[in-house]
């Protein structure tokens, strides 16, 4: 059958976004590969999502951006 969820990711750091809000801190908001990686895993387990909900990921891809720069963090300190 034919499933439908509306997927709400958040503010994310792209050119429509900056276009809107050009004052905007771009380094605080999420990237679209960030908002990704959370709609796949959602994705891989969508048989637990009702059928026509709206998720609201916000929360979780700043938890995947705050991930991806602690990553980046222990990268560029071990590169000392």
């Amino acid at each position: 059958g034919v499933r439908l969820v509306t997927v709400d990711p958040g503010e994310m750091d792209t050119v429509m976004h900056a276009d809107a809000l050009p004052d905007a801190d771009r380094a605080s908001l999420a990237t679209p590969e960030d908002a990704a990686e959370v709609i796949l895993e959602r994705i891989h387990a969508i048989e637990a999502v009702p059928n026509g909900a709206r998720i609201d990921l916000a929360p979780e891809v700043a938890a995947a951006r705050a991930a991806r720069l602690a990553r980046g963090a222990r990268t560029a300190g071990s590169l000392r």
